[in-house]
């Protein structure tokens, strides 16, 4: 509110000046300002800033100050003195919020006048584009959605949907920013509609669930309706188990249904369909629906090229399996032969055809002893060599030859040939096989025939004939058997299948694995079946040696551990790996043998740990003395464990038997309070992921990666969500099912909590978010506040109930400590109005001074602010403060203050003269002493020209107080220059002073006499002694030829002694640089005679034009004022004036006259006559008289 005051002091002095030098301005130019007002809506934390300009159009410096009414508004230059000035402004809005309007005046000061440039600032809402907000309420989203669910997710994905919860639903903000994620998605705003319970879930039903078909001709085309429950997004997977059918879309969504319904088309492939009943299901399934639809189908008669290569199939398969029959001894050699030929047989007459299969049929009439036929087809088959191009076919044929020629040299010869072929085709294994039968090295060493077989099942081989080969060498050799590489564990795993095993090749076996380096599944899988059949325990140490080997801790191995425990197998590591592959608990009692290992030497994972722990625990009524053993370690595990933050359902048991309120300490008992908000979530789903939890009060979401389907989350208030994502990053809250379960729920440990971590933060948080603050939660609540996870407006709702608590007891003893120990400025944010009320109540005044000064009195209570002000200007002594003056200005516009702040505001302050005027009439209805803001007052009406109203009664305080001469002098002379020129009333006090000064000698100048005269002329009683001052008066300024309209409201004897009594007086005021002329015509009664005249007025007086006339009986004035100034013409409407004064009883010359008219007219000749006589008696005693002058 203070200006500069050297400026302003040096302004105001020269305007005194200039009054006492006698200088008036008649009028004065208005100030031109860029702004009629200042108007904004601003979003909370944001300032405003702005500016205009002044400027006279005269172009002539102007000199001013400017106040606001408000200590927000700051602005620069705060005094000015130019032709024009750019004034820069700035709103400071701090503390205010949504909502809050700031209202007040900028008053401009200046030698132009005073102006008032009203302002008003809002505080709004972040704006929300029109195309981002289509709805102005929960209800309208949700009708938006069932409309054009499209058109409601761009909104819903939007920055803007955040900020329209927060004011329409801020329940629901929680939950919407758990959807916030990259993956948002019609399905993400589905999910938030339905766990907000704005819709139904929408349910898919097929209207069956199978279908039958008989004889098929062709591929047909089927449908199955699918109808939904309500309207919403969802996407459907549709997928199909059997080839035959086909679904002709994988995914379906919302888009696909008309109306309700959807028509799910698929397709029975007649190409794909086999003889005999087909079955196939076609799934459904999306996030809650999961629907079967099964499809059966009877194939029929195949066409007959299918049926024979069905046929053809079947025959060779069982030409394999009659030939795997013979060589594993299950039947005899007849019986092959005989069932092969039926199979080759039946071959044949479906269609089938080919060279090796003409072969096998020679090689089983040879078995059959019918050479002399096979000879002949073979002989054949010679004569038409041409038709072997395959290797094999070739070497079958030379091996086939060899059953009737069995000459040695022929058989080398054969087995050459053969050995060609093999080399130039290595991978063929049938090659290999024909050589095995043979070849003299292979016949004589069964190791080389092996080693063969092997290279064969490294070329790639896997036929079940070269394994059999390869089975029946190490059946008849077990000690060739020196490895277990791929090979030997295919050929062992074979022998088992076929049970080819004998106890000699089973030792080996077992010799081998017992070496065995690394972990082989084969191996393991191959040596488990052995021992299905042949249950060792050298095998099962076997088996367990190479699972231990291979990490096995699953739960299908702890079978095999078992069976080593209870064979009191000593191997390193089984007993670790029995716990580990342990899967669920059990309540038997755990073997002896684990019990007392473990009690002395115990590596295991804390999990199993703890299982065996509380095995031992649950059962110690049937064995108390391995409990007791167990105990100390049990005891020193459990400590360790709590001071790691670990916890399953087996610590949570072992916690509950041994914590006690002694065993703790701090530390453990901050690790005890988090494991009390531990709580287990358990899916089903294999797509879900993670498991997100949100907390209205913290700023950052826990996100935990499920394992096994669980996750161990921290859960400390009821203000929480819980969701579920999947693999793709989508977001569930209550589609997918899922279970929860606290893991500690021993009431005890809470009040060991509370007694040792008091502040552990999750206690904290627990608390203060279910409890309201009293005497023993309060310094719960103020550790919170510290404590960076919390969100920010949990952290305001905090401080609010904080202060409410405090305001709702105030005798509390913590509240000075509470008070010097917060941050200020951040509770002044939440509610200055409470925090400035507990303040001042704490006599922290200081403080309170300084959040008023920064965030504004509008949220403080008045009575309270009137206290703190009353108590700061009594601290500072009456020393002059800005801050404090605009405060205690605040409380006197709101009509709340005392004597203290009155008297402060009288002595120092500054602004629009009413607002003074208004400050003065208080402060005198208070007696106090005004004398300082009287100054002031007048000062400033002097200054501004403006003002002057109603301020008669402050002069004459201000002369009573003995205030300066000169500037009463200076005041005197205005307002008897407003009176005087420009007809504006002045009061008494004014005339007063003139008046005494007169007498005394003093208030000579012609504007305070003039002034006196025209107010004495206007009083209606004067006393004597005012007669007489006028008289002097009037007769002073009539000598000096000063004469004005107005002392015609003197008597007549006053008129006649000053020569008025026969004037009637024109007057206009106008600027005193105008050239202001006359334009009249006299008549007589009859309107005759007369010319119009036009001359100049005289100015008798700043600004005033006076034209004299003298009328006589009947004469009408008629007349018009024109008036130049500043290259324009002003022209006065046309006005009239009449003679009226007469009186027969007087006998001047100018009486007689108009008596001698009057006579004349009405024709009256006696008065007439007499009138006559009258004259010229007169006239002869003047001119008798003048004669002896």
């Amino acid at each position: 509110m203070k200006a500069n005051e050297k400026v302003q002091v040096k302004v105001l002095k020269r305007r005194i000046e200039q009054l006492l030098n006698g200088i008036f301005e008649y009028e004065t130019p208005k100030l031109q300002i860029s702004e009629d007002k200042i108007e904004a809506k601003v979003r909370e934390g944001k300032q405003v800033r702005g500016s205009f300009s002044l400027e006279n159009p005269a172009q002539k410096k102007v000199k001013g100050f400017l106040y606001a009414e408000s200590p927000r508004v700051a602005f620069e230059p705060a005094a000015f003195s130019a032709i024009s000035e750019k004034v820069i402004y700035e709103i400071d809005t701090t503390g205010m919020e949504k909502g809050d309007v700031l209202e007040g005046k900028l008053t401009v000061a200046s030698s132009l006048g005073e102006y008032a440039i009203p302002y008003r600032i809002e505080i709004e809402a972040p704006e929300v584009k029109e195309l981002e907000k289509p709805c102005e309420s929960l209800e309208d989203f949700v009708t938006l959605a069932q409309k054009d669910f499209q058109k409601a997710y761009v909104f819903f994905a939007s920055g803007s949907f955040g900020e329209f919860l927060k004011e329409k639903a801020p329940k629901l903000r929680l939950l919407y920013e758990g959807f916030q994620n990259e993956a948002m998605s019609y399905r993400s705003m589905e999910e938030f509609l339905v766990s907000a319970g704005l819709k139904e879930p929408v349910v898919i039903q097929a209207d069956k669930t199978e279908a039958s078909y008989d004889t098929m001709p062709q591929t047909i085309r089927e449908s199955l309706t699918l109808t939904k429950s309500t309207w919403g997004f969802f996407k459907l997977e549709v997928t199909s188990d059997a080839p035959f059918l086909k679904v002709e879309k994988p995914v379906v969504t919302t888009d696909e249904f008309i109306g309700s319904t959807y028509t799910l088309n698929y397709l029975i492939d007649r190409e794909e369909l086999h003889a005999g009943r087909n079955f196939g299901r076609i799934h459904i399934h999306g996030v809650g629906t999961d629907l079967t639809f099964e499809v059966r189908v009877h194939g029929g008669i195949l066409r007959k090229k299918d049926g024979n290569l069905k046929e053809q199939h079947r025959e060779l398969a069982a030409l394999y399996d009659c030939y795997m029959d013979f060589r594993l001894k299950r039947i005899q050699a007849e019986t092959w032969v005989e069932r092969s030929i039926r199979a080759w047989d039946e071959y044949t007459k479906a269609g089938g055809t080919g060279t090796m299969m003409e072969l096998i049929h020679i090689h089983l009439l040879f078995s059959a002893g019918k050479e002399e036929e096979a000879c002949f087809l073979l002989d054949r088959i010679e004569q038409q060599r041409n038709h072997l191009t395959a290797p094999e076919q070739q070497g079958y044929f030379l091996y086939l030859t060899t059953f009737y020629n069995k000459d040695k040299k022929y058989i080398d010869y054969v087995e050459e040939k053969l050995g060609e072929l093999s080399l130039r085709n290595p991978e063929n294994w049938k090659l290999t096989w024909f050589l095995l039968y043979i070849r003299e090295n292979y016949l004589r060493h069964p190791g080389q025939k092996l080693d063969a077989i092997r290279q064969q099942y490294i070329y790639g081989c896997a036929s079940r004939i070269m394994y059999l080969e390869a089975a029946l060498v190490l059946q008849k050799s077990p000690l060739l058997l020196k490895r277990l590489e791929d090979f030997e564990i295919r050929v062992l795993s074979f022998m088992v299948k076929e049970d080819l095993l004998n106890a000699e090749l089973i030792m080996q076996i077992v010799e081998l694995a017992g070496r065995y380096r690394e972990y082989h599944p084969g191996l393991v899988d191959t040596l488990e079946k052995i021992y299905a059949k042949n249950p060792t325990k050298s095998l099962l140490r076997a088996i367990i040696s190479l699972l231990l080997k291979g990490r096995r801790k699953d739960r299908e191995c702890f079978v095999w551990y078992e069976r080593g425990v209870e064979q009191d197998l000593r191997i390193t590591g089984l007993y670790e790996y029995y716990i580990e592959s342990m899967e669920d608990p059990i309540e038997k009692p755990l073997p002896q043998i684990i019990r007392m290992y473990f009690s002395y030497n115990n590596t295991l994972d804390y999990r199993k740990k703890a299982f065996v722990y509380a095995n031992v625990i649950r059962n110690k009524d049937k064995d108390p003395k391995a409990y007791q053993s167990y105990r100390p370690a049990m005891e020193k595990f459990m400590v360790d464990e709590l001071m790691l933050g670990h916890i399953n359902d087996d610590l949570a048991f072992l916690y509950e038997i041994f914590i006690t309120e002694s065993l703790l300490n701090r530390r453990m008992a901050e690790n005890l309070s988090r494991l009390l908000f531990t709580y287990r979530i358990q899916v089903e789903d294999p797509s879900i992921r993670y498991v997100l939890v949100y907390h209205e009060e913290l700023k950052k979401e826990e996100k935990c990666p499920l394992k096994n389907g669980r996750a161990n989350v921290q859960i400390y208030t009821e203000n929480h969500r819980i969701f579920l994502e999947d693999e793709n990053g989508n977001r569930y809250e209550s589609s997918v099912p899922y279970t929860i379960k606290n893991m500690l729920t021993d009431i005890r440990f809470r009040e060991y909590c509370l007694r040792l971590a008091p502040d552990s933060a999750g206690l904290l948080l627990n608390i203060c978010s279910s409890e309201k603050p009293d005497r023993e939660t309060v310094p719960k609540y103020a550790a919170l506040l510290e404590m960076e996870e919390i969100r920010e407006t949990y952290r305001k709702k905090l401080r609010q109930e904080l202060l409410d608590f405090y305001c709702q007891n105030p005798g509390e003893e913590s509240l000075y400590e509470f008070l010097h120990e917060i941050n200020l400025t951040a509770f002044a944010k939440t509610d200055r109005y409470h925090l400035t009320e507990l303040l001042i109540s704490e006599g922290m005044s200081r403080e309170a001074f300084s959040l008023a000064g920064i965030y504004g009195p509008e949220k403080v209570n008045l009575l309270s602010l009137v206290s703190l002000c009353h108590r700061m200007v009594l601290t500072m002594e009456y020393g002059e403060d800005e801050m404090l003056l605009a405060l205690c200005h605040y409380c006197f516009v709101h009509e709340k203050y005392d004597e203290v702040i009155l008297a402060y505001l009288l002595r120092y302050y500054d602004g629009p003269v009413e607002r003074m005027k208004e400050l003065w009439q208080v402060g005198k209805d208070f007696e106090a002493d005004t004398f300082v803001l009287e100054e002031k007052i007048l000062v400033m009406v002097m200054f501004t020209r403006s003002g002057a109203e109603n301020t008669e009664e402050i002069f004459d305080s201000y002369r009573k107080a003995l205030g300066r001469k000169m500037l009463l002098q200076a005041y005197v002379m205005y307002r008897a220059y407003d009176y005087l020129v420009k007809d504006q009333p002045v009061k008494e006090p004014v005339f007063r002073y003139i008046e005494r000064g007169y007498i005394k000698g003093k208030n000579n100048e012609d504007v305070c006499l003039l002034a006196l005269l025209r107010f004495y002329g206007e009083l209606k009683e004067p006393d004597e002694k005012r007669r007489a001052l006028s008289r002097e008066l009037l007769q002073n300024f009539t000598n000096r030829g000063l004469r004005m309209a107005f002392f015609k409201n003197f008597p007549a004897e006053d008129q006649r002694a000053c020569q008025l009594y026969d004037k009637i007086f024109v007057e206009y005021r106008a600027n005193p640089g105008a050239l202001v002329n006359i334009r009249y015509q006299i008549t007589d009664g009859k309107d005759k005679g007369g010319r119009v005249i036009t001359e100049p007025m005289t100015m008798v007086y700043e600004g005033i034009f006076v034209k004299e006339f003298t009328l006589f009986y009947g004469d009408h004035l008629k007349y018009q004022v024109i008036e130049e100034w500043n290259q324009k013409t002003k022209e006065s409407e046309m006005l009239e004036k009449n003679y009226q004064d007469i009186n027969l009883s007087r006998s001047s010359r100018y009486d007689l006259l108009n008596q001698m008219s009057k006579a004349f007219l009405e024709k009256n000749l006696e008065d007439a006559e007499f009138a006559v006589l009258q004259f010229k008696e007169q006239e002869a005693l003047a001119d008798h008289i003048f004669k002896l002058l």
